[in-house]
């Protein structure tokens, strides 16, 4: 017990009194986020975009045996609606995860959870 108790001291005074800010940390450390989405508006468009194609996806249910043609369609859609959630995911939870403080972020975040359960 004495031990444990020896290790969080030495830990509250040598590691965790050294947790940075993301202030403190080099530019050439941090994401570029805006490689994923230039800013939050395109963020934003992008959350339309892939509400669009997921209810074109559904509509494409019952059809997609029909043809060749309609298969090769909605395999193609199903890999933009998931290349495009997981820009989504990536730019959200990469944001949250700068400063876990910031409640728009982390509302940000739980929205994308939120709507890859609604169009999946």
């Amino acid at each position: 017990m004495c031990a444990i108790i020896l290790y969080i001291i030495y830990l509250e005074e040598n590691v965790l009194a050294e947790v940075r800010t993301r202030d403190d940390i080099e530019e050439k450390y941090k994401w570029k986020l805006e490689d994923i989405f230039e800013n939050e508006e395109l963020f934003n468009e992008g959350i339309t975009k892939l509400r669009e194609k997921a209810h074109t996806f559904t509509a494409m249910r019952g059809k997609i045996g029909e043809s060749a043609n309609s298969l090769l369609a909605s395999l193609r859609l199903s890999d933009s609606i998931g290349e495009l959630l997981l820009s989504l995911a990536a730019y959200a939870c990469m944001h949250r995860d700068e400063d876990n403080e910031v409640s728009k972020y982390r509302a940000m975040a739980d929205s994308i959870g939120d709507l890859e359960s609604e169009i999946m």
